[in-house]
């Protein structure tokens, strides 16, 4: 399918369990893995990665993982795959975190179709399709990030208002808790993803799958949807939505002390939002609400990788090593250590409550789309979209000339609209 390989190849300092001796990488009881995880005691990737290690190691005691690091990313990795192979020092596996266009490298065919080895792996099936290009799979994507609505449910009862299943009943719920004095949308201006996110999933709302089409680079981001979807943001700011003043204050204090009732987040906030001694009230994760008549659906939600392998040698030795190692990356024994992240795996759900009702929203979606700065070119237009959202906030901004100048902000890098 066409997402995948949205996985940004980002290869970055090396991550190392131990002190490893100096190892042949083409040793054909090696699997050479480029990895981009920082060394950071105590964080959930690096937990889960020494658990893949040791599942491994105890799985194929003949067999051994060596991390090596480099600083290359999206095109001049794939240049730099390109060149290894043809150096035969390429690595087995690379280990990639967000989004940004995979195909290329499947395009160039430097990564290795696993569709026949990964047949019998269980993730769900947006996890599957996010590692897939032209129904081929290249890979395993083990741990999950996803956006939605957070909601203090225990406001939303004591008001007898019902967790909204459509933007109507959105609005008129947040009519109902700013009558209250409760500011329904928890937003920031240090927090740019939130209202980032927000305008995704109206974007997604009223036209369905078109954030992949402008990526692609088939839709102007000037498009009408996105100026509808600007001038939602905007007047939802008019009626004091986000509050008399928008983005004041702090987001996750106005969440955590029951002052405002709703926020668009990520699910890397369910351990503070799920903690009943740091927050006011039961706090729950749903899925952001339909628009009548709108072409997006609840099973649209948003997201990103945290941690993907894709295979990378061609030779048919490494090959079954690499399979071996796809595998342990997917074993219930790495993934049960993970407590903020979601496995994509369905029989390997959270534990814990808030990212369990996460990860149901996630195991049932039907189209995944990677975040913004997941997405698109880091350098001007990841910040620029961000901008834009933000912009629309304010009373005075011309929503279709900040829309059309984050266009020529994408052209610059990604080009114009491609007559396809």
């Amino acid at each position: 399918m066409k997402k995948i390989l949205m996985v940004l190849i980002m290869v970055g300092a090396v991550f190392s369990f131990s002190c490893q001796k100096s190892v042949d990488t083409n040793d054909p009881k090696v699997v050479a893995v480029w990895g981009d995880q920082p060394k950071a005691e105590g964080t959930t990737v690096e937990a889960y990665l020494r658990a893949l290690n040791d599942k491994f190691a105890q799985a194929h005691p003949d067999d051994s993982v060596v991390w090596i690091a480099s600083q290359d990313k999206g095109i001049i990795l794939l240049e730099r795959v390109r060149s290894a192979v043809e150096e035969n020092k390429a690595p087995d596996v690379v280990l990639t975190q967000g989004g940004s266009l995979l195909a290329p490298f499947a395009e160039s065919e430097r990564i290795l179709d696993l569709t026949a080895e990964l047949a019998d792996v269980k993730f769900c099936e947006a996890a599957k399709d996010v590692m897939k290009w032209r129904d081929k799979l290249y890979g395993v994507a083990p741990l999950y990030s996803v956006a939605g609505l957070f909601v203090n449910e225990t406001k939303f009862s004591e008001l007898g208002l019902k967790i909204p299943e459509t933007i109507a009943q959105l609005e008129a719920a947040a009519d109902a808790l700013k009558a209250k004095g409760i500011v329904p949308f928890a937003a920031d201006e240090t927090d740019k993803r939130s209202i980032s996110y927000l305008y995704m999933y109206l974007v997604n709302r009223i036209g369905g799958d078109v954030i992949q089409q402008s990526i692609e680079r088939k839709l102007r981001f000037d498009s009408p949807v996105y100026i509808q979807a600007g001038h939602v943001l905007q007047d939802w700011a008019k009626k004091g939505y986000f509050g008399d003043v928008p983005l004041t204050g702090d987001a996750t204090e106005l969440m955590t002390s029951g002052k405002a009732a709703m926020q668009v987040s990520g699910t890397w906030m369910c351990p503070v939002y799920g903690d009943a001694a740091k927050t006011s009230g039961t706090i729950g994760f749903y899925p952001f609400p339909v628009m009548r008549g709108g072409k997006g659906a609840t099973t649209d939600i948003l997201g990103a990788t945290e941690v993907a392998f894709v295979g990378i040698t061609k030779s048919s030795v490494k090959r079954s090593l690499v399979d071996r190692f796809m595998h342990a990356a997917m074993a219930p024994e790495a993934l049960k250590g993970v407590t903020d992240m979601i496995s994509s795996d369905p029989g390997n759900p959270p534990s814990d409550r808030l990212l369990a009702m996460a990860a149901k929203i996630f195991y049932s979606a039907k189209n995944f789309q990677f975040y913004w700065e997941k997405e698109l070119p880091t350098t001007t237009t990841g910040p620029a979209v961000s901008e834009m959202a933000l912009s629309c906030l304010l009373p005075d901004t011309d929503v279709k000339a900040a829309a059309t100048k984050f266009e020529q902000t994408a052209q610059i890098e990604m080009g114009g609209v491609v007559d396809w």
